[in-house]
């Protein structure tokens, strides 16, 4: 097998980080630069970032993104998996599969009982536990198809400053669904990131108090200007209707809206017409790193009285083996 020389630990300098980087923009990028753009990378922390090194020089990587899950209405602890990547010489050789055991040993060390992540092959993370357990999707619409029987006020521009009220919103509509998920630092980071785009924020106040926001930018992109929400978050109805409405007022010098949301997305029921296109459908997997701490962390309906015997088979990951009663 490729690789028997192979180290693997955490990256040990900016170098090692820059070499990862390549890799990734050399692997992933639709456009590879000379200059790799790390600040993604220390945003997350190099001691999040694991390296294979064969000879001295890195060959693969992997991120974990420290985070956590909604289920239950409580947060479990849950490291996403980012930067997975090999060097073409070094491919089809078993160093992801070794990247991502490493990975998971890690996770449990540092408290994980979680991991998901978004994949670019299915195969190799199936190997590893994965499975499909959610999807991400991205609607587009056009600004005449908004309503606007929210018009009238109920919005104020917000800034980075509003970022503990965004966080306060965020929270309270995630909690309310399973797999949502509990942001870290770093993707809070990225969704005000203004490096590439002016980034704006509005509040949405319909009676005087915060019900939502939003996070967007605008583009321009074949003659066609689009608002692309980076977040789009309603604790209500009057809280939707006054965001999209919102954004109605700007339909006669932006041709669409374009928003992250669910396959179910509450905001689809205040449309008038079903003009909306799924820009972008996406499945994420999940991998449970220590079944008895997920089990344990997670919240559970007050009046459910009930006891579960499993018996968890796992051969990738052998501390989970063995029979759990849940209770």
């Amino acid at each position: 097998m490729q690789g028997a020389d192979l180290e693997i630990g955490v990256a040990r300098s900016e170098d090692e980080l820059s070499e990862l980087g390549w890799l990734c923009d050399y692997s992933f990028s639709d456009n590879p630069s000379h200059q790799v753009d790390l600040r993604w990378m220390l945003r997350q922390g190099i001691e999040n970032f694991l390296v294979a090194r064969s000879d001295g020089r890195v060959v693969g990587g992997v991120g974990l993104l420290p985070a956590g899950q909604w289920f239950g209405g409580r947060s479990v602890p849950m490291a996403g998996v980012d930067a997975v990547a090999v060097s073409p010489a070094h491919r089809s050789g078993g160093i992801a599969t070794r990247l991502m055991r490493r990975a998971l040993e890690e996770m449990r060390e540092r408290g994980y009982p979680l991991s998901t992540l978004y994949p670019a092959t299915q195969k190799v993370y199936r190997r590893a536990g994965y499975e499909q357990a959610g999807v991400h999707v991205r609607y587009s619409l056009p600004t005449h198809g908004l309503p606007t029987d929210g018009r009238g006020g109920g919005v104020r521009m917000g800034s980075r400053a509003d970022l503990p009220l965004l966080r306060g919103l965020y929270s309270r509509s995630a909690s309310r669904g399973a797999g949502n998920l509990d942001r870290g630092e770093p993707e809070w980071e990225e969704k005000l990131d203004s490096s590439d785009a002016v980034v704006n924020v509005c509040v949405a106040e319909p009676r005087g108090e915060p019900e939502g926001y939003a996070i967007y930018t605008q583009l321009e992109s074949e003659g066609k200007r689009t608002i692309r929400a980076r977040d789009l978050v309603a604790l209500t109805s009057d809280a939707a209707r006054v965001l999209l409405s919102y954004f109605a007022e700007h339909r006669s010098v932006v041709d669409y809206l374009v928003w992250p949301g669910s396959p179910t997305d509450p905001l689809l029921v205040h449309l008038d017409n079903q003009e909306y296109e799924v820009e972008h459908y996406e499945q994420w997997m999940l991998r449970l790193v220590d079944v008895g701490r997920a089990l344990e962390a997670r919240g559970y309906p007050e009046a459910l009285s009930a006891t579960v015997q499993l018996e968890v088979l796992d051969d990738f990951l052998e501390w989970n083996q063995g029979w759990i009663v849940l209770e």
